[in-house]
């Protein structure tokens, strides 16, 4: 595996883990009212 792609791939992850964040809160939110 090349280092870029090593790169990518926990930018990616990175991203995805927070939009899935923001998505619970908003979900919480949408819940709680």
């Amino acid at each position: 595996m090349s280092i870029e792609y090593e790169l990518v791939f926990h930018k990616v992850k990175q991203i995805s883990s927070h939009f899935l964040n923001q998505m619970k809160c908003l979900l919480s939110t949408l819940m709680a009212v």
